[in-house]
């Protein structure tokens, strides 16, 4: 199972894949709703682990997997196995650029998640990036490298959160 998490001006979607069942709660209810459903062993789908994951951690939450969609958007946009693809060819957008992530205080949840990305758009790079992989001619060894660099995202945010000194 995939749960795909998207600040909306709503609060915080969360979209079940592949049955689409989705469910909106506010940014204090987060934390123990991804807690809940931690126990079922989902990859968590977001837009930016660095952004997205602290929040969770100063709330005691951990999550085992996630798929980082802009982390793996970039090796997909310059992969030789997906360089025939419809993100590969698609002209730049909001995913190929680096967010700037907040320096001046702690935001709130709601903001960390990505003001700037509607739910239908998280929804949408998903896609596409499934897409991606599934036509490439290693769509297995492509999909193990996309993990890797996720889990990695999941790693260095885990080593902040600790106090263990990490630097790109």
């Amino acid at each position: 199972m995939e749960v795909v998490v998207a600040a909306g001006p709503d609060g915080v979607h969360l979209t079940q894949l592949p049955e689409g069942a989705g469910t909106t709660v506010t940014p204090e209810e987060l934390p123990a709703r991804v807690a809940e459903l931690e126990d079922q062993h989902p990859r968590w789908v977001w837009a930016d682990t660095a952004v997205s994951y602290p929040p969770l951690l100063r709330a005691g939450v951990r999550v085992a997997r996630c798929h980082d969609l802009r982390l793996c958007h970039t090796i997909l946009r310059h992969a030789r196995l997906t360089e025939g693809s419809a993100l590969a060819t698609a002209p730049p957008g909001p995913w190929d650029l680096a967010e700037e992530h907040p320096g001046d205080g702690t935001p709130t949840l709601l903001d960390a998640l990505g003001p700037a990305l509607r739910p239908a758009d998280v929804l949408a790079e998903h896609d596409r990036q499934q897409q991606a992989v599934a036509g490439s001619a290693e769509p297995g060894r492509l999909a193990l490298l996309l993990a890797a660099e996720s889990v990695g995202a999941l790693v260095a945010a885990e080593m902040s959160h600790d106090g263990l000194p990490f630097s790109t």
